[in-house]
């Protein structure tokens, strides 16, 4: 028998030799469910890196947002598509292999709506599918995201102004040094920080009280700002609103005129208007909350719980989407310190000072909840709290101090909370709170 024939006859390591020649299929099949899973990963990855780019380039602070609020007309913006492609290319580059070659990016401005895109295409290596001749894996997306420029609304706009005695505190810190040097000079002391207003029960104001001291010397106080801060946002409503009849209505209440025993009553500035002269007017003459003396009602004068409560009971209708004359939102923006200083027993959330029920506290959330259910925003500008060393805020405030903005931001409505240090332009922080709640700018991906 010839050599070759006896080798097609013999059997023996049939079983190796199957093995090898099948090794190459089945290694390159099982890694294939690898290369796969990889490739998914990457992709995931890189939809990640384009949800970036698409928000990244009509967000508040970008060229895309900026550009697009200049705009008269509609139409693309380039240089926002630019950067929105660097952008992504720029994350990519991170992690990816192969640079993504087919991509492009989409910026637009169509009526109050920017909106963004990414579409992008990369090949993905194999690790073992390349054994099959397959060396790369293509994967694809596409991230789209859309930002409200801010259509006028129908809204009621009721203003809660905090004019308790420690918004007499001086709007800065030169301020509360000429108040400490005035008081001093015009009746001895250690002088006060604070600007009190005093009115005798008669009616009478009393002339040598802190309030005409800081007057006399032209001291400037946080209740001015506040004061300011409301008529310059009331000028700026109109633009928002592009001056279209009574789309924004306003009202505006502080935390009382004058201080009560054991009781508190807000006092009504100006009935629901959308007529900004005669509220502008009603604003104007906001003033401190007058006491007839220095501990009348255990100088427990700043309460939040019942602010809150008689504000809602004004307003009559629950809130609404803001999308017609009957259907208007509902929206309380309150300027305050954040310290509640208030006859309360039972039910204080801070501590007590004495036997008489005073009670110092952050806002209680219970207050601030009862709006919300009936669908009233709730906007917050916070003027931080300063601390006046005394032994009030080392006994009671300074235990919960770090408690007093996170509270307010946590009453106020998504987004609606600002805080306005000591320095700062209460104006122009007030007019961005306000551009907010007009407006629903909701930057979102919409795939």
């Amino acid at each position: 028998m010839t050599i070759a024939k006896r080798f097609l006859k013999d059997k023996t390591g049939n079983f190796g030799i199957t093995t090898a020649l099948l090794a190459l299929p089945l290694i390159a099949g099982a890694g294939s469910v690898i290369d796969v899973a990889h490739a998914l990963e990457q992709r995931s990855r890189l939809m990640g890196a384009a949800d970036a780019a698409a928000l990244g380039a009509i967000a508040e602070q970008s060229d895309g947002f900026s550009l697009a609020s200049s705009m008269s007309n509609d139409g693309r913006i380039v240089k926002a598509e630019q950067g929105s492609k660097a952008m992504f290319l720029s994350n990519a580059a991170n992690f990816i292999v192969i640079p993504p070659e087919n991509v492009s990016a989409g910026v637009e401005k169509s009526g109050s709506i920017l909106s963004s895109n990414i579409t992008f295409s990369a090949e993905i290596p194999t690790y073992f599918m390349h054994l099959l001749g397959v060396e790369t894996l293509t994967v694809a997306g596409m991230a789209t995201a859309s930002f409200g420029l801010g259509t006028p609304i129908y809204a009621d706009y009721h203003f809660l102004l905090d004019n308790s005695p420690s918004m007499g505190l001086g709007a800065t810190i030169n301020d509360i040094n000429n108040l400490i040097v005035a008081t001093k000079a015009e009746q001895g002391g250690n002088g006060c920080a604070f600007a009190c207003h005093q009115v005798w029960n008669s009616g009478v104001e009393d002339t040598k009280s802190n309030y005409y001291a800081a007057r006399r010397h032209n001291v400037r106080l946080r209740i001015d700002d506040l004061r300011q801060a409301v008529l310059d946002t009331i000028d700026y409503a109109g633009t928002l609103h592009h001056g279209s009849g009574d789309r924004a209505r306003f009202s505006a209440y502080t935390f009382g005129r004058k201080a009560l025993i054991n009781t508190y009553k807000i006092d009504k500035l100006s009935d629901l208007t959308a007529d900004t002269q005669s509220f502008r007017k009603a604003v104007g003459a906001v003033t401190l909350m007058s006491t007839p003396h220095s501990t009348y009602n255990q100088d427990a004068l700043t309460s939040f719980d019942s602010s809150l409560t008689q504000v809602g009971n004004e307003i009559k209708l629950q809130g609404g989407t803001g999308t017609a004359p009957t259907d208007r939102e509902q929206i309380v923006l309150m300027i305050t310190d954040g310290v509640g200083n208030s006859l309360k027993r039972p039910g204080c959330t801070g501590f007590y000072s004495g036997t008489e029920g005073r009670c110092f506290e952050p806002i209680d959330l219970a207050y601030c909840d009862q709006l919300k259910a009936r669908g009233i925003k709730i906007a917050i500008m916070y003027t931080t709290y300063y601390a006046v060393n005394d032994h009030l805020y080392h006994t009671y405030v300074k235990k919960f101090a770090g408690k007093i903005g996170p509270q307010l931001k946590e009453c106020a409505s998504t987004d609606l909370y600002a805080e306005v240090r000591m320095e700062d332009d209460m104006s122009a922080v007030m007019k961005k709170l306000f551009e907010k709640a007009t407006a629903a700018r909701e930057l979102r991906l919409t795939s």
